[in-house]
């Protein structure tokens, strides 16, 4: 038997325990990090868990919508609950079919970016996987370091943005003959990222319009790129500069550390470990959270 909306509500407002519904089970496991980790006790439920709902954002707002009587019939009720949502491609499209306006709705949390994996795709995360995946510490792990690092993953952020465009006017325009859509989890692989991107040039200049038209560019990179499509690419192409750390360090490109600087090169800091499937690495950021980053959701959740 799944949980009763209304009886959450009555049971948060009786252990005085707010809870917090979200689109499904990744969801709830990266939230209930993130109230671990500011010390709060909130209870966190996939909407899919509760009567009458399944997974998904348009039910998290059915949920929250259901509730606005009770907020209005006692205030308190607002701190009891709180629906989190990704951004998705909501700005840019009318409303649903079932024409609830979830920009009024009280008690509704939505994300800054496209979804919640983007937020995982930060330097201070990439500074734990180097000292994960290497035998470096975070004090030669510099700046410069993390820059020359993240640049190999920016280099390929115009690729990813077209990809996300052409993915967008796919979802925004009925009947729309798209070469890729939200759908195409292979993004995340780079041979499929690359091919896509060649058949959209011949779209360059359609895509730049459509671009214009909803007021986007580059720099809403995140707010249009698909989360997992975004995180599973940095990691593909962090990795690949980690792993080139080493013989950086040997030649005095980066800070060397102790062995390199006295030609003990065998035993470089920046030595990858190995064994890491990139599925693993992307599982493992997710018990990273960026306390920076994730400021918004953070300010959210500490308001319950």
């Amino acid at each position: 038997m799944k949980y009763d909306l209304y009886e959450l509500l009555n049971t948060a407002i009786f252990t005085k325990t707010a809870f917090i519904l979200v689109e499904g089970k990744d969801d709830a496991q990266i939230y209930s990090r993130i109230a671990k980790k500011i010390n709060k006790k909130i209870d966190i439920y996939p909407v899919n868990i509760i009567d009458e709902y399944s997974s998904g954002c348009d039910n998290v707002i059915k949920a929250i919508h259901k509730l606005q009587a009770k907020f209005e019939e006692r205030k308190d009720n607002i701190d009891k609950v709180l629906g989190i949502i990704d951004r998705d491609v909501r700005p840019y499209r009318p409303l649903s079919s079932d024409n609830i306006d979830y920009k009024t709705l009280k008690g509704l949390f939505i994300l800054k970016y496209y979804s919640i994996e983007t937020y995982f795709a930060t330097k201070n995360n990439l500074k734990k996987l180097i000292e994960k995946l290497t035998y470096a510490n975070q004090n030669i792990i510099t700046e410069e370091v993390l820059n020359i690092v993240e640049n190999n993953f920016n280099k390929i952020t115009n690729e990813l943005y077209t990809i996300s465009l052409e993915a967008l006017k796919n979802s925004c325009l009925t009947d729309y003959n798209s070469i890729v859509g939200y759908d195409d989890d292979k993004i995340k692989e780079e041979d499929r990222r690359k091919y896509i991107f060649r058949k959209l040039q011949s779209k360059k200049t359609e895509l730049k319009n459509f671009a214009d038209k909803i007021n986007v560019n580059i720099n809403d990179l995140k707010q249009v790129c698909k989360g997992k499509w975004y995180l599973y690419n940095y990691i593909i192409k962090t990795l690949q500069q980690i792993k080139h750390l080493k013989i950086m360090c040997k030649k005095a490109e980066i800070l060397q550390c102790k062995s390199c600087k006295v030609e003990n090169f065998d035993d470089c800091d920046y030595k990858y470990k190995g064994g890491y499937q990139i599925s693993g690495i992307y599982n493992d950021i997710f018990e990273y959270i960026d306390e920076t980053e994730c400021q918004d959701i953070i300010q959210r959740m500490t308001g319950l």
